[in-house]
Order: C-alpha cells, then structure tokens, then sequence
C-alpha cells in the first residue's frame, strides 16, 4: 500500500485502522519529495518509489565485533543504481562492505 493511498483512506474514516493522520501523509510525502529533489541535484532523474524499489533490495547486516560495544553495517556489493542513489543521499559504502554517512551535516536543501 503506498502512502498516498493511505492519504485517501485517512479521509474515509480508516483511519484509526491504519494509525495515520493526515499530517503525518503530508510529512512522509514531504519526505519523499526532498528526496527526489536531492536525487535530482544529484542528477538521478527518477521518482522516490522507484528509488525505493531498487534500495529495498540492498541487504545490510549489523556486526558487533569480538569485545566490541559498537556495531557496524555491512552492505552488499551494491548495484550501479543504488550506489549513485547512496552518494546522492550522503553515504558511502567502504571496500569492506560498511555504510558511512559522509556529508552528514552538510544538507544543501
């Protein structure tokens, strides 16, 4: 179910069914947008959902080393597509498979 269809069921009385209210259907395609706009800049001219669909596929695991109290992401190798979609949105992905925000504060929208 997308989140424009649970915007239109918001309005049918649904909605305590769902959990969702109409601000929180604005925020999430709010959401969506600026990602679009950010892809866009980025110049992947493609809708969220699509985005989406292809990021949805990208595994990850969380691993907490030996003696260790902080755990790491790893990732697989990922596709052409969701590597420029992954720069595009701030991370990186190292040689050994871990996710790294590298622009974290540095949001240009």
């Amino acid at each position: 179910m997308t989140i424009w269809s649970l915007c239109v069921l918001s309005g049918t009385g649904l909605t305590a069914k769902y959990g969702v209210t109409f601000f929180s259907c604005v925020v999430a395609m709010t959401y969506l947008r600026r990602i679009e706009l950010k892809l866009n800049a980025a110049g992947i001219h493609r809708t969220a959902e699509d985005v989406m669909e292809d990021i949805r596929y990208l595994h990850s695991v969380l691993l907490v080393k030996d003696g260790g109290r902080k755990a790491e992401r790893k990732v697989e190798i990922p596709t052409k597509t969701q590597s420029d979609v992954l720069t595009a949105l701030g991370f990186s992905i190292d040689a050994g498979g871990v996710l790294h925000p590298y622009n974290l504060y540095t949001d240009s929208n």
